[in-house]
Formats: structure tokens, C-alpha cells, sequence
């Protein structure tokens, strides 16, 4: 007999810091993901700005985390996508960080 089980939900929550901040000044891009259920998501996450990615950092102890430097001023729009893996679903965390 064949037991199926289903994959457990995430939620990836992305936080910049500091925010707002300057042009060419390092901010740091912290994507958490955590589960519900028994056990750390594992894998990768990517880190995307207005559709594009600007990396992909392992998860450690349920977080990755990325330094980024603006080159321009203006809202950007962020996202930290969690893979998933056999055992958790993907979900995505937003943020916007505003670059002076």
C-alpha cells in the first residue's frame, strides 16, 4: 500500500534594510520562509527586482539573505521566491524599497 502525503504550505516573508536608503548604499534583502508544519524548508530562494533576478541564495535555518546595491533612485518592486521541494509548496514575499 502506497501512502500519499501532501506537500506542506510556506510563506516567504522579504524584508529590506534599511529602507528607505541611498543610491549606492548596500541594503539587505532578507527572505524567511516557514511552514506550519514539522521541519525547515530547505532549497533556494530567488530574489527578483521589477521582474528581474538579481540572485539566488540557499536557504540556511529557514532564511536567505542577499546584499544589493541601488545604482538608481525611484520604488523598486521586490520578490524573494521560495523553490519548494518534495516536501513544501513555493510561495513569494513581497517588498518595495524606495532608493533616495
Amino acid at each position: 500500500m502506497q501512502q500519499l502525503i501532501d506537500q506542506a504550505t510556506t510563506t516567504t516573508t522579504l524584508v529590506t534594510s534599511p529602507n528607505p536608503s541611498n543610491i549606492g548604499q548596500s541594503v539587505t534583502l532578507t527572505a524567511t520562509v516557514a511552514s506550519g508544519y514539522l521541519g525547515v524548508p530547505t532549497r533556494v530562494v530567488t530574489f527578483m527586482e521589477n521582474g528581474s533576478v538579481i540572485g539566488k541564495v540557499a536557504l540556511t535555518a529557514g532564511q536567505a539573505v542577499l546584499n544589493k546595491t541601488f545604482g538608481s533612485a525611484g520604488s523598486k518592486a521586490l520578490s524573494a521566491i521560495y523553490s519548494g521541494n518534495s516536501d513544501f509548496l513555493t510561495s513569494t514575499g513581497t517588498a518595495t524599497q524606495n532608493v533616495q
